[in-house]
């Protein structure tokens, strides 16, 4: 980042920017965490969205010149690699200011866990979007039937661009022991993100699923995309 420029230059602009780093960071921290809540209802309700806007707009302000490449966009085109990568720059920079120490041995994976969570959230809430809650007997349905290859992928549609579809113990149980076979202790599937972009022509689906441990500890992204090319 360049230097503070003049007209915010002194005590007031280092606590702005301390302020928003922390307001920022506690907003990723608390989305992160679990509830009874959908993870785009609890990134709603700690304010993600706002800290966000926020914390660009005082690194603006610091380095005199627009950050375009860090803004949240509802554009089809801007998809979930675009915000992630904005997300683990503006994560990264609030630690720098937070927690310098911590930041110095910080590495990419450490970033990016909390900044997929919160990049997932973020570009649902500014996304026209929808919850989506399956019966326990749709889902159960669902787990037990497969889409036969002579559809066509066409006919697989959103109601909105950004969806969470909420997952109940009949899907978990189903995709729980493939999708979170490499990690050391047990996840459950909460719920799955599902974006739809279009890069290069081509039409985009990304899927991010919600995995949550036994004692509610914190939640874990994982992330799935389809290209369509036809």
């Amino acid at each position: 980042m360049k230097p503070p420029t003049a007209h915010l230059s002194g005590v007031r602009l280092e606590r702005e920017i301390e302020r928003c780093a922390l307001d920022f960071l506690v907003a990723v921290r608390d989305t992160r965490a679990t509830s009874r809540e959908p993870s785009p209802v609890r990134a709603a309700n700690v304010g993600l969205v706002p800290a966000w806007n926020a914390w660009l707009a005082v690194l603006e302000a610091w380095g005199g010149e627009r950050l375009d490449h860090l803004r949240l966009s509802a554009r089809d085109d801007r998809g979930v690699s675009g915000v992630l990568n904005a997300a683990v720059d503006l994560f990264a920079e609030a630690i720098r200011i937070n927690n310098p120490p911590f930041h110095a041995t910080l590495t990419k994976g450490e970033a990016q866990r909390p900044a997929m969570l919160a990049a997932s959230a973020a570009l649902y809430l500014v996304r026209p979007h929808v919850v989506i809650e399956p019966t326990a007997a749709l889902q159960t349905w669902l787990a037990q039937t497969d889409i036969g290859n002579d559809v066509p992928v066409s006919l697989f549609q959103l109601p909105e661009p950004a969806v969470y579809l909420r997952f109940g113990p009949e899907m978990a149980r189903v995709v729980d022991p493939s999708l979170w076979i490499d990690l050391d202790r047990p996840f459950t599937t909460s719920g799955v993100y599902i974006f739809e972009t279009m890069v290069d022509g081509h039409r985009d689906l990304v899927f991010v699923a919600v995995g949550v441990t036994p004692d509610h500890e914190q939640e874990l992204p994982h992330l799935l995309q389809v290209s369509f090319t036809a």
